[in-house]
């Protein structure tokens, strides 16, 4: 289980980015956090991924406390920030683990297989289209088995259709092992395309407003009255975050 318990994040010039954020996420849920613009999102997901430190309160995953970068947990940039004189093949298996280099080149096979590139191990970054560049992302972030994989923002830079395939892309990836998911998104279909529960955060500092819990079954059918409805609630709870932040500025 991920266990975020009450952090707030403070920055050395005062700015309050976090406050009293508690969130509890059971092992293979989805979990999508939505919200406007500096309302504390990535930092959220930075926190969790141990790349930053809370100010207050703890995160921990299993009952191990996250303080910095872990082998629990993976992350997936809105970028692919793949490094371009590294292959694909080497760029998966830059962070892995593994002593034994045929283990680490079987399980670099195997988690470019699972993206659907085996064939493009011994390509370089730049011969890969935006689609694909982000599919070896979602492979580097796996290989190491994740407890927890954060993606923040991750198909935001790709076009509708290439980021609904990898939408459904991502839930066959999450079917077959089940990793705990946290999305960070601006897209409220496609938060609600994916997720078991969809956070609503409210801005300056950042706060859970509400969370929703999506009884819709897989595969979601974006078109059904069920799915626009459902999308219009978690809007509604949007968009009072954001009037009641004008309001108060």
């Amino acid at each position: 289980m991920l266990q975020v318990n009450a952090i707030g994040k403070v920055y050395q010039n005062g700015t309050r980015a976090l406050e009293n954020v508690t969130l509890n996420v059971d092992d293979g849920e989805i979990l999508a956090v939505v919200g406007g613009s500096g309302c504390g999102k990535s930092t959220l997901l930075r926190l969790i991924s141990g790349l930053d430190r809370a100010t207050t309160g703890t995160v921990s995953v299993d009952g191990v406390t996250i303080s910095e970068p872990h082998p629990y947990i993976g992350l997936v940039f809105q970028e692919p920030r793949l490094l371009p004189w590294l292959n694909v093949a080497d760029n998966v298996g830059f962070g892995l683990h593994e002593p034994d280099t045929t283990q680490k080149g079987q399980r670099i096979g195997e988690a470019l297989e699972k993206v659907g590139l085996s064939h493009y191990a011994a390509r370089w970054p730049k011969e890969l289209s935006g689609g694909q560049a982000q599919r070896v992302a979602l492979a580097r972030a796996l290989v190491n088995r994740p407890r927890v994989l954060l993606l923040d923002e991750p198909f935001s830079a790709l076009d509708a259709f290439t980021r609904a395939e990898l939408q459904d892309h991502l839930l066959d990836l999450w079917n077959e092992s089940r990793p705990t998911l946290v999305l960070v998104t601006h897209d409220l279909e496609e938060a609600l395309f994916l997720a078991d529960h969809v956070a609503v955060m409210r801005p300056h500092p950042g706060r859970i407003a509400q969370t929703f819990d999506i009884a819709l079954p897989r595969r979601r059918d974006r078109s059904s009255p069920e799915f626009e409805a459902t999308k219009r609630d978690i809007l509604r709870s949007l968009n009072a975050t954001l009037a009641s932040h004008k309001i108060a500025s």
